[in-house]
């Protein structure tokens, strides 16, 4: 008998979420280099030869990769969430995104084609791809592994203490080049908070662009059946910096397993899953992968303010967004100096 009420008190009281939208921003699969140093004995003519690849293009690994990503996005919002996305492909459902290069381009299509197994969805769907980089919202130790023997044969200053000093000097930089100083307490220069405005410029133009589109979710899904919109999910294809601008918002770099100053690998992803509660408010889920073949890891408890819940409120994301956002458009905000020194 007290199991009985349990179970019905459950039934009645419990919330039920809805899935109602993903966004989802991916890593390229594995690349070649993507520059050259101008003395180096290893240059683009050497993976033309070799390997049949120009420079930053995506390599046999990265097409796999990018394909098996795909075959997981289908397995979670297809399987697990059933009555999603549908298992034949529909083009008003989702959306593909790229930046304009061909890693990235070409990891988008095998990823559809993931997804989407013999049913030609890279044809069927049009990727959209952005040429002007600084209007974009999605803004290197070399490719050493694949010529790791003439490496060490034709450059005897190389050495692997050499590589790890460089790899340390390269993981600072990163945590540099987001805001990350070692102490905090230090970063105020004249009032003004370097870290927080080397975030705001890393974080603010995809935060506003993602929000935007969430609430435009929300706002047609109030329309009820008059909402023409079938949209459900939207992804971009692109790069490292993207997905950890994106961690770093939500303040959960550090719950990922990445090491300090590690940036994200090939084919790793990020999802915001939008979903609405029985009472029709909206809540919204983090979900991470360093890779094509990991678990998906529910980080939403950690989100900075959503307080340890499995589902955080949508005015949570908002909150983050202002605390980093820009007053202006990112080009006109780089070009303005934050100080005049009086000389």
């Amino acid at each position: 008998m007290q199991l009985f009420l349990f179970l019905l008190f459950n039934s009645v009281f419990a919330k039920k979420y809805e899935l109602v939208f993903v966004q989802m921003i991916f890593r390229h699969g594995d690349r070649a280099q993507v520059f050259f140093i101008e003395n180096d004995s290893i240059q683009e003519k050497d993976w033309i030869q070799k390997y049949n690849l120009r420079m930053g293009q995506i390599t046999q690994l990265g097409k796999t990769q990018s394909i098996d990503l795909g075959k997981s996005i289908g397995e979670r919002y297809m399987q697990k969430f059933p009555n999603f996305l549908s298992k034949k492909l529909k083009a008003e459902q989702i959306h593909f995104r790229s930046t304009n290069n061909s890693r990235t381009t070409q990891s988008a299509r095998l990823v559809l084609e993931g997804m989407y197994p013999r049913q030609k969805a890279a044809q069927k769907i049009d990727l959209e791809i952005f040429a002007n980089r600084p209007k974009d919202c999605v803004g290197i130790i070399s490719c050493r592994k694949y010529f790791m023997d003439r490496l060490r044969r034709e450059n005897r200053w190389y050495s692997e203490e050499m590589y790890k000093g460089l790899l340390k000097l390269y993981y600072k930089a990163n945590d540099f080049y987001f805001g990350h100083f070692e102490n905090p307490k230090k970063t105020v220069v004249d009032d003004i908070d370097i870290s927080k405005e080397m975030l705001k410029m890393r974080l603010s133009p995809g935060n506003n662009e993602i929000l935007e589109r969430l609430k435009k979710r929300l706002e047609c899904l109030k329309k009820k059946s008059k909402c023409k919109d079938r949209l459900l999910f939207h992804a971009y294809s692109a790069h490292d910096m993207m997905i950890y601008a994106l961690l770093t918002t939500f303040g959960i770099k550090d719950h990922t397993g990445l090491e300090k100053g590690h940036l994200p690998d090939f084919s790793s992803s990020i999802y915001i899953e939008l979903y609405l509660n029985s009472q029709e408010k909206p809540f919204f889920k983090v979900l991470f992968r360093n890779s094509e073949k990991a678990e998906f890891m529910d980080l939403t408890s950690k989100i900075r303010g959503c307080k340890g819940k499995a589902y955080c409120p949508f005015k949570i994301f908002e909150q983050l967004r202002d605390f980093y956002n820009l007053d202006e458009p990112i080009m006109e905000h780089c070009e303005k100096r934050l100080w005049i020194d009086e000389i």
